[in-house]
Protein backbone atom coordinates (compact mmCIF):
# COMPACT_ATOMS: atom_id res chain seq x y z
CA UNK A 1 0.00 0.00 0.00
CA UNK A 2 1.37 3.73 -1.30
CA UNK A 3 -0.31 6.50 0.84
CA UNK A 4 -0.81 9.39 -1.61
CA UNK A 5 0.89 12.67 -0.55
CA UNK A 6 -1.54 14.67 1.77
CA UNK A 7 -1.96 18.41 3.04
CA UNK A 8 -1.47 18.04 6.36
CA UNK A 9 -1.58 14.72 8.42
CA UNK A 10 -0.62 15.19 11.42
CA UNK A 11 -1.80 11.53 13.15
CA UNK A 12 -1.83 8.52 11.56
CA UNK A 13 -3.41 5.41 13.21
CA UNK A 14 -3.88 2.20 11.67
CA UNK A 15 -5.74 -0.85 13.05
CA UNK A 16 -6.19 -4.39 11.53
CA UNK A 17 -4.82 -3.82 8.47
CA UNK A 18 -2.81 -6.53 6.05
CA UNK A 19 -0.24 -4.36 5.14
CA UNK A 20 3.37 -5.39 5.37
CA UNK A 21 5.25 -1.90 5.02
CA UNK A 22 3.89 1.83 5.48
CA UNK A 23 5.23 2.99 2.22
CA UNK A 24 4.88 6.09 1.47
CA UNK A 25 4.53 7.28 5.04
CA UNK A 26 7.94 9.07 4.68
CA UNK A 27 6.61 11.74 2.17
CA UNK A 28 4.28 12.82 4.93
CA UNK A 29 6.52 15.41 6.89
CA UNK A 30 4.25 16.74 9.65
CA UNK A 31 3.08 13.38 10.74
CA UNK A 32 3.70 13.72 14.49
CA UNK A 33 1.87 10.44 15.89
CA UNK A 34 2.12 6.75 14.17
CA UNK A 35 0.02 4.12 15.57
CA UNK A 36 -0.37 0.66 13.92
CA UNK A 37 -2.02 -1.28 16.03
CA UNK A 38 -2.69 -5.72 15.39
CA UNK A 39 -1.19 -5.07 11.43
CA UNK A 40 -0.47 -8.92 11.31
CA UNK A 41 1.54 -8.85 8.28
CA UNK A 42 3.35 -5.79 9.00
CA UNK A 43 7.08 -6.69 8.31
CA UNK A 44 9.48 -3.88 7.34
CA UNK A 45 9.07 -0.02 9.22
CA UNK A 46 11.78 1.00 7.21
CA UNK A 47 9.54 3.44 5.41
CA UNK A 48 9.14 5.48 8.85
CA UNK A 49 12.78 6.12 9.57
CA UNK A 50 12.64 8.95 6.46
CA UNK A 51 10.29 10.99 8.74
CA UNK A 52 13.71 10.85 10.84
CA UNK A 53 14.00 15.20 9.74
CA UNK A 54 10.37 15.75 10.22
CA UNK A 55 8.59 16.39 13.42
CA UNK A 56 7.81 12.46 14.61
CA UNK A 57 7.22 13.07 18.09
CA UNK A 58 4.64 9.01 19.17
CA UNK A 59 5.87 5.91 17.24
CA UNK A 60 3.63 3.11 18.52
CA UNK A 61 3.35 -0.60 17.16
CA UNK A 62 0.81 -2.59 18.93
CA UNK A 63 0.42 -6.63 18.49
CA UNK A 64 2.47 -6.09 15.09
CA UNK A 65 5.04 -9.28 16.09
CA UNK A 66 6.57 -9.73 12.90
CA UNK A 67 8.58 -6.50 12.60
CA UNK A 68 11.68 -6.97 11.35
CA UNK A 69 14.41 -3.86 11.06
CA UNK A 70 13.58 -3.54 14.85
CA UNK A 71 16.50 -1.07 14.39
CA UNK A 72 14.66 1.58 12.73
CA UNK A 73 13.20 3.36 15.81
CA UNK A 74 17.07 3.95 16.55
CA UNK A 75 16.91 6.26 13.18
CA UNK A 76 14.26 8.32 14.67
CA UNK A 77 16.13 10.28 17.02
CA UNK A 78 13.43 13.24 17.39
CA UNK A 79 10.76 10.66 18.86
CA UNK A 80 9.50 11.62 22.29
CA UNK A 81 7.58 8.41 22.44
CA UNK A 82 7.68 4.95 21.66
CA UNK A 83 5.57 2.02 22.00
CA UNK A 84 6.71 -1.35 21.10
CA UNK A 85 3.39 -3.71 23.11
CA UNK A 86 3.34 -7.15 22.42
CA UNK A 87 5.90 -6.81 19.77
CA UNK A 88 8.74 -8.97 18.20
CA UNK A 89 10.85 -10.19 20.66
CA UNK A 90 13.56 -7.46 21.83
CA UNK A 91 16.87 -9.04 21.54
CA UNK A 92 18.66 -5.76 22.95
CA UNK A 93 17.66 -2.16 23.79
CA UNK A 94 20.73 -0.83 22.31
CA UNK A 95 17.87 -0.04 19.44
CA UNK A 96 17.45 3.33 22.04
CA UNK A 97 21.33 4.06 22.06
CA UNK A 98 21.12 7.81 20.91
CA UNK A 99 17.67 8.55 21.69
CA UNK A 100 18.60 12.12 23.47
CA UNK A 101 14.79 13.18 23.68
CA UNK A 102 12.75 10.13 24.22
CA UNK A 103 10.94 10.62 27.69
CA UNK A 104 8.77 7.29 26.95
CA UNK A 105 9.53 3.56 26.57
CA UNK A 106 6.21 1.00 26.63
CA UNK A 107 7.38 -2.55 25.61
CA UNK A 108 4.80 -4.23 27.81
CA UNK A 109 4.15 -8.11 26.77
CA UNK A 110 7.21 -7.79 24.41
CA UNK A 111 9.56 -10.75 25.19
CA UNK A 112 12.99 -9.90 26.44
CA UNK A 113 15.16 -12.94 26.56
CA UNK A 114 18.50 -10.40 27.54
CA UNK A 115 16.89 -8.63 30.36
CA UNK A 116 19.47 -5.95 30.64
CA UNK A 117 17.83 -3.04 30.73
CA UNK A 118 20.55 -0.83 31.44
CA UNK A 119 20.91 0.53 28.39
CA UNK A 120 17.99 2.42 29.21
CA UNK A 121 19.37 4.72 31.85
CA UNK A 122 21.74 7.19 30.02
CA UNK A 123 18.65 8.60 28.07
CA UNK A 124 18.54 12.01 29.68
CA UNK A 125 14.42 12.87 28.86
CA UNK A 126 13.56 9.23 30.04
CA UNK A 127 11.07 9.52 32.51
CA UNK A 128 8.65 6.83 31.57
CA UNK A 129 9.24 2.94 31.61
CA UNK A 130 6.56 0.48 30.74
CA UNK A 131 7.56 -3.25 30.70
CA UNK A 132 6.24 -6.47 32.12
CA UNK A 133 8.66 -7.47 34.78
CA UNK A 134 10.62 -10.97 34.45
CA UNK A 135 13.16 -12.62 37.01
CA UNK A 136 15.86 -12.33 34.51
CA UNK A 137 15.33 -8.60 34.08
CA UNK A 138 18.68 -6.43 35.66
CA UNK A 139 15.40 -4.01 37.15
CA UNK A 140 12.13 -4.15 38.14
CA UNK A 141 10.14 -1.55 36.52
CA UNK A 142 9.33 0.22 39.39
CA UNK A 143 13.47 0.23 40.18
CA UNK A 144 14.19 1.43 36.62
CA UNK A 145 11.33 4.61 37.16
CA UNK A 146 13.60 5.17 40.46
CA UNK A 147 16.48 4.88 38.83
CA UNK A 148 15.25 7.60 36.20
CA UNK A 149 13.74 9.28 38.32
CA UNK A 150 16.76 10.24 40.36
CA UNK A 151 18.96 10.60 36.84
CA UNK A 152 16.26 13.85 35.46
CA UNK A 153 16.87 15.28 38.83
Amino acid sequence: MQLPLLPVIVEWELIQSSITSPGGIESQRHVCRIKLHRCSRLVLIDAGAGLSGGKLEQLSFERCRKIKGSDVPGQLAPVKTINLQYGPDLHSLELLTGHQQLEGFDCFGTKFPAGDVTLLLPLPKLSFVEMSDARHFSHTTEQLTALLAANNT
